[in-house]
This record gives structure tokens, C-alpha cells and sequence, in this order.
């Protein structure tokens, strides 16, 4: 298929609501690819994106790999990949986090603690013991500060 990331976002939200967590699943994979490839090639100083109805900065390109890391971990949860759903929560916490660092003060804090918190969360549902406690603490002080 030579879908766009936009198309494979909204194929794979379809999925989801068709209860499809696999195909959902394998479409946000895709697009994360894609959109990993746009990246690399922003990052090279190339100026020609093969595919121009990609998100055009780079504020927009995290935004949208944030999104499709948390739904892709969420599919996963849902088909029993775990541990690939705690790497994709896991790529998006460090990515969120990158972007904070990135941005100025400006930036609404409260949406990256909102964002945090729900990937800490997550995550926490996939750790076992001592892991599971730090994890989940680190959700609800993200929780905290959104109050």
C-alpha cells in the first residue's frame, strides 16, 4: 500500500473501532516507519519529502508519533504483546520528554503531564513488583502536577 501516515492513522483508528487491535496495530507500525523516514530525511538537510502531506515541522512530527506510539502500545496490550507495548509507552515516554526539554516555557505543561501520566500509567500495567510502584508514582505525580 502506498498510504500516507495521515491514512494509515485514520486506517488504524478505524481498526480500532472495529475492534481489529492486530490490523490496527500493523497500520500504526507503518506509519510510525514512514514517519521515522520523513524524520531521517528533515534530520539529513534533504527538502524534498517524498511524501508531502506529512506533518511539516517538527513540533507536528512529534505530536503525531506521540499519538501513534500510545495507541500502537495500547493495540498491543490488546493482542498480548507486552513487552512491545511497554517499548512503544517507553519510546513515546522519552520522546515526550525530549520534546519538554526542547520547548519553551510557553508549551502547556499541563498536556505533556496529562500525556506523561497516561503513559506511566500504562506502562505500570505492564511491570511487575517494585518496577510496577516506581512506574505508577511517576504517573501520579505527573497526575498531580496537572492540578
Amino acid at each position: 500500500d502506498n498510504l500516507t501516515v495521515a491514512q494509515l492513522v485514520v486506517s488504524a483508528e478505524n481498526a480500532m473501532a472495529a475492534f481489529d487491535a492486530e490490523r490496527a496495530a500493523q497500520y500504526f507500525s507503518e506509519a510510525a516507519s514512514k514517519l521515522r523516514a520523513a524524520d531521517q530525511l528533515l534530520a539529513s538537510g534533504s527538502t524534498s519529502d517524498p511524501n508531502p502531506t506529512n506533518p511539516s515541522t517538527p513540533k507536528e512530527q512529534t505530536e503525531l508519533m506521540l499519538h501513534i506510539l500510545e495507541k500502537m502500545g495500547e493495540c498491543k496490550v490488546s493482542i498480548g504483546d507486552q513487552e512491545g507495548a511497554r517499548e512503544d509507552f517507553q519510546q513515546a515516554l522519552t520522546l515526550l520528554e525530549k520534546q519538554q526539554q526542547q520547548q519553551s516555557q510557553e508549551t502547556n505543561s499541563m498536556a505533556y503531564h496529562e500525556t506523561c501520566s497516561n503513559l506511566y500509567l500504562y506502562s505500570g500495567q505492564l511491570c511487575m513488583g517494585k518496577e510496577a510502584l516506581e512506574t505508577y508514582q511517576k504517573g501520579v505525580q505527573s497526575l498531580e502536577a496537572c492540578l
